[in-house]
């Protein structure tokens, strides 16, 4: 899938182990900017998916890991670049209306101008109960939703405005 990169990758183990080689070069991985963007939409969908229709995301999605992802990458020049990117991100809808085509995430509006990335009330009280109860998954110390809140209020900002 376009676009990728190739890089090195090593475990997080890797950092206990300090004297074995756990790295593995040459990995061809999706280019960051292309997750970023599958990411949006992702967060768009449950948008709208709540708008037209009431759904809330089910306890066991963890959808709350999304919300985190996209807000940690919004802090970063890998945001800056995709935002701005309007081609990759109509080959990235593309893709995502082929692959993982359901009506109520209404892939159609993910343009410049209408792509939606803040959850109404309700969602968001899923989305930060989830939040909470994965605490114990991520790695360091994990921001206050409400940073997350406003790190997608500024990408919906600037992905609308490009």
């Amino acid at each position: 899938m376009d676009p990728n990169v190739t890089c090195s990758i090593t475990p997080y183990i890797g950092d206990e182990l300090p004297d074995w080689s756990l790295e593995v070069e040459n990995i061809t991985v999706i280019a960051p900017e292309r997750t970023y963007l599958d990411k949006l939409l992702i967060l768009h969908g449950v948008h709208c998916g709540y708008r037209d229709a009431g759904r809330l995301p089910g306890e066991k999605q963890r959808i709350s890991r999304h919300y985190y992802d996209t807000a940690m990458i919004t802090a970063t020049d890998i945001a800056r670049s995709a935002l701005s990117d309007t081609d990759l991100l109509d080959d990235v809808r593309a893709h995502n209306m082929l692959a993982f085509r359901q009506a109520w995430k209404k892939l159609e509006e993910a343009i410049p101008g209408s792509l939606r990335l803040l959850p109404q009330e309700e969602p968001r009280a899923v989305i930060e109960r989830d939040y909470a109860e994965m605490q114990e998954m991520l790695l360091g110390d994990a921001p206050d939703f409400g940073w997350i809140m406003e790190q997608l209020e500024y990408a919906e900002s600037i992905i609308n405005n490009a």
